[in-house]
């Protein structure tokens, strides 16, 4: 008996520590001149979920008046 509650007791304890939680990936990225900070909420989602929507570095190109720019944005998960 000593047994099943201590594997149910174990049970519960891994489920609660595994939720979902609500993440912040805040992105900043700066083109020399220009410095854009851009915060975006996710709520209840797992670490794994949150490490592939908010990726440690992006590069993000524009092409506008026939001249193409990359710039890149470094995120943190908080």
């Amino acid at each position: 008996m000593k047994k099943i509650t201590l594997l149910a007791i174990a049970f519960i304890a891994v489920s609660l520590a595994s939720c979902s939680k609500a993440k912040n990936c805040t992105c900043t990225s700066s083109d020399g001149s220009l410095t854009t900070t851009n915060v975006t909420s996710y709520d209840k989602i797992g670490s794994s979920n949150a490490n592939i929507a908010c990726p440690k570095s992006r590069s993000n190109t524009s092409n506008t008046s026939g001249s193409s720019k990359t710039v890149l944005e470094t995120c943190t998960l908080s």
